[in-house]
């Protein structure tokens, strides 16, 4: 079985571009890259990380292939639902793949 035969869900990238509300105060908007293939799982037990000041848990973990850049600055969109990078992780720096850490926000 191919590592890409496992990739069973299509992502949207999402990628930070900073706006301005009415008020001019900056807020985060969220413009669509790039469509992606790639499997999604949920975590069993919890990973914890620091962002910031606040504990982040992940709930979900990514697998895709590495041909589009993605960073801890990114989201993704998932049907209806949003999931943002946690720590990519390039395996074995091969690039064969990446596994993300990320973290559903409701």
């Amino acid at each position: 079985m191919s590592f890409d035969s496992l990739l069973n869900a299509t992502l949207t990238l999402k990628v930070n571009t900073p706006a301005a509300n009415s008020q001019g105060e900056p807020v985060d908007s969220w413009a669509g890259s790039t469509s992606i293939k790639a499997r999604v799982q949920p975590v069993s037990g919890s990973e914890e990380f620091i962002v910031g000041r606040k504990t982040v848990r992940a709930t979900h973990k990514i697998f895709c292939r590495t041909t589009t850049a993605i960073t801890a600055r990114n989201r993704f969109t998932w049907g209806s639902r949003t999931l943002e990078v946690l720590l990519v992780r390039n395996i074995d720096e091969a690039s064969h793949h990446y596994e993300i850490d990320a973290y559903e926000i409701t």
